[in-house]
């Protein structure tokens, strides 16, 4: 009977691994589709940190149906940065990396990068290791989920010290937020965060123009004109001081309160968008990175104005799209949901 039950047990092995074998060549074509989420970076002068920024990126867990892609825009660097960048693109080929004719700010950058971008999502990530890329998932999940068309990760959303709460710093950041609010019908904790995540048809159709860090209350007030679902999510923080190579000043605050006021009143999404200046040559499928600076064509200027325009046009016309003072449905979420509230503003 032994040998009877050793024939029977290696007859159902073998149709086990037969069936195995067969689910293996049918998994791809119930496979779900890849989405893929760019990971946006604006660097300047961060030769020390950039490298252990991109291994963070690039090891943050995402749903298993995300993969990534990373831009790099080195916004004219006059350290080792190129170097570094140059490097970073052999080792991964994921990287696309582009440079600056000249330095003109992280919103030229991130207009840059828009432009440069492939992906489903995308995410803001600034060079300087304050922000933790392990939070992706987080911040993606209600995009992900389909339960937001924008989400900000609020560093203030969470306990704090009170030495945190009571600098500077973090009072400058309160206020904006609250004008921010004020003029958009938000109910924001954190507008000038950097973790910001964007359904990339809605990000293109969003004309930018601030070159600086202006860039942040512009697209809070252009989320507001165009009616959508936005929701915060708490996230981690670690600032770095001036002496470590934080770079905005006083006067990124007071240009973040005239862009407030400015998109207060007008909506300008009908006007040409600007082009992103400065040609770069970057990197892809593991090639060597070339760092150049040769200026747009006004062909490509043009193309890129019409891709814009295209895609406005195209989101202006789907539901989503609403004016000021219409309220965008009543969708509610597990984040902490902060939709625009009409008939607010100054």
């Amino acid at each position: 009977m032994g040998g009877v039950d050793d024939k029977r047990s290696a007859s159902v092995g073998n149709k086990w691994k037969q069936i195995q074998g067969l689910c293996r060549k049918i998994s791809p074509v119930f496979k779900m589709p890849m989405r893929i989420l760019s990971v946006l970076i604006p660097v300047y002068n961060e030769e020390t940190l950039l490298r252990s920024l991109v291994e963070k990126v690039l090891a943050a867990p995402l749903p298993e149906d995300v993969e990534r892609e990373i831009i790099l825009i080195d916004d004219c660097s006059t350290d080792r940065t190129p170097e570094v960048i140059r490097y970073l693109c052999d080792d991964y080929p994921r990287i696309k990396a582009f440079r600056q004719s000249k330095n003109q700010g992280k919103g030229a950058a991130i207009r840059r990068a828009i432009r440069e971008m492939s992906g489903d999502f995308a995410i803001f990530q600034d060079a300087d290791l304050e922000y933790d890329p392990d939070e992706y998932s987080v911040v993606l999940a209600p995009l992900l989920d389909g339960e937001a068309d924008a989400v900000y990760g609020s560093r203030f959303a969470r306990n704090r010290k009170w030495s945190d709460l009571l600098s500077l710093y973090t009072f400058a950041n309160y206020f904006l937020t609250w004008l921010s609010n004020r003029t958009t019908g938000f109910a924001l904790t954190d507008m000038e965060t950097c973790y910001k995540a964007f359904r990339s048809d809605l990000l293109k159709s969003i004309p930018l123009r601030s070159d600086r860090f202006g860039i942040e209350p512009e697209i809070t007030a252009k989320l507001s004109w165009r009616g959508v679902e936005v929701c915060e999510v708490p996230i981690s923080y670690r600032g770095r001081l001036y002496s470590e190579g934080k770079k905005i000043g006083w006067k990124d605050g007071v240009s973040a309160i005239w862009t407030i006021l400015k998109y207060c009143w007008k909506d300008d999404s009908r006007r040409p968008p600007l082009p992103a200046s400065g040609r770069i040559a970057g990197s892809e499928e593991g090639k060597q990175a070339r760092v150049n600076s040769v200026p747009d064509s006004a062909a490509d200027s043009a193309g890129a104005a019409g891709r814009t325009d295209k895609n406005a046009a195209a989101f202006r016309d789907s539901p989503a799209f609403s004016r000021r003072g219409d309220r965008h449905g009543d969708r509610r979420n597990g984040c902490a949901c902060r939709q625009r509230r009409p008939g607010r503003g100054i």
